[in-house]
């Protein structure tokens, strides 16, 4: 999200319904100043240690999941700004054919990240602004982070 031109998103309710039954409940947001709205992706991640937390999280959508189809039907390419905030967010995304697909690339990274180094090559990490509460240096490692796992991703599927 830091790296829109617009940095700060709006959350908003996507509530999809068939007549008056609701059939899911997701949670939306407004990119780049309202340019580009879209599903939230999910999130998940991989502990590399015998702790209970991830050491290494990710934003990501499975194709053909509701979040994943929401994610398209909101996104009309215009060749301007709509399509830069759009590229700029699936950026940082993960996108994985199937559940099974990511359970593999989780296993994956389990036993690659330590040469995480190798993927850093060509990553240009864009200008991030200060705001005010947040530890940039922690957001730009996440940003970094992301790029190497969309390089990780490509070669995973190329074994």
């Amino acid at each position: 999200m830091f790296n829109q031109t617009g940095i700060h998103p709006r959350w908003h309710d996507i509530n999809l319904y068939y007549h008056q039954t609701m059939l899911a409940s997701l949670e939306g947001l407004s990119l780049d100043g309202g340019r580009y709205f879209t599903s939230s992706p999910r999130t998940d991640g991989v502990s590399l240690t015998q702790y209970h937390h991830w050491d290494v999280a990710f934003k990501y959508y499975i194709k053909n999941s509701v979040e994943y189809i929401v994610h398209e039907f909101y996104y009309h390419p215009d060749g301007d700004d709509e399509t830069i905030a759009h590229d700029r967010f699936m950026e940082c995304i993960l996108v994985f054919e199937t559940d099974c697909e990511k359970a593999n690339f989780k296993e994956y990274l389990k036993h690659n990240w330590e040469n995480k180094q190798n993927y850093t090559n060509n990553i240009w990490l864009p200008y991030f602004e200060e705001i005010e509460g947040y530890n940039m240096d922690v957001i730009k490692e996440e940003y970094l982070n992301s790029q190497i796992l969309q390089k990780m991703l490509v070669e995973f599927r190329n074994e």
